[in-house]
C-alpha cells in the first residue's frame, strides 16, 4: 500500500493498457449572480473512447455542493453500470483531501461525502484531482448547459446526456 491506501499493484494493471478500465471526469459549476448552477460528468474507456455524459441543472447551490453533487452522479452511474475498474476526477482538490480524510467535511456537503463513501468502499476506484485544464469534457458541458440554461431564462430544470450516439435534452 502508498500512502493514499491504494495498493500499487492494483495501480499498475490499472494503467497496462491491457486491462480494461474506465474514467470519469466531474465538474459542478455555480453562476451566482445568474442564479445557475449545474453538475456534469463523462465517462470514458480506457481507449478514451466517450462512453456516457450526463450534465443537469441543480437547485442554487455553492461552487462546492455542485462539485460534490457531479462527482456522487458521476461514481453512483459508474457503479450502478459495473464500469469498473475506476478513476474518478475531479478539479475539486477540497473534495478530494475530504474523501482522502486529510481534511475536515464541510457540514453543508456531510451527507453527500457519506454517500460517496459508502460507494467507494471495497469498489476498485481511484480519486485523482486533476487541473481544470484536464478537465475538457465536464468543463464544457458545463459551460455550453449553463449557456443554455441562460436562453432558456425558466424556473424549469434540464438534463441531458450523451451515450452512445444518442443524445437528449429533457425540459422537467
Amino acid at each position: 500500500m502508498d500512502n493514499n491506501g491504494w495498493n500499487q499493484n492494483f495501480l499498475t494493471e490499472l494503467f497496462n493498457e491491457e486491462v480494461c478500465y474506465f474514467k470519469c471526469n466531474t465538474d459542478g459549476s455555480c453562476r451566482t449572480q445568474l442564479q445557475l448552477s449545474s453538475k456534469a460528468f463523462s465517462v470514458r474507456n480506457n481507449n478514451e473512447d466517450l462512453v456516457y455524459a450526463e450534465t443537469e441543472s441543480v437547485m442554487l447551490c455553492s461552487a462546492l455542493e455542485a462539485e460534490v453533487g457531479a462527482f456522487k452522479e458521476g461514481l453512483q452511474y459508474c457503479v450502478n453500470h459495473n464500469l469498473l475498474p475506476l478513476i474518478m476526477e475531479t478539479d475539486s482538490l477540497i473534495l478530494k483531501k475530504v474523501i482522502e480524510e486529510k481534511w475536515e467535511i464541510p457540514w453543508v456537503i456531510s451527507v453527500d461525502i457519506r454517500c460517496i463513501k459508502k460507494k467507494l468502499k471495497n469498489k476498485d476506484v481511484v480519486v485523482n484531482h486533476i487541473f481544470r485544464e484536464g478537465n475538457n469534457v465536464a468543463d464544457c458541458l458545463i459551460t455550453m448547459f449553463l449557456v443554455l440554461q441562460e436562453q432558456q431564462r425558466s424556473n424549469s430544470y434540464l438534463t441531458m446526456s450523451y451515450q452512445h450516439k444518442r443524445e437528449t435534452i429533457t425540459n422537467r
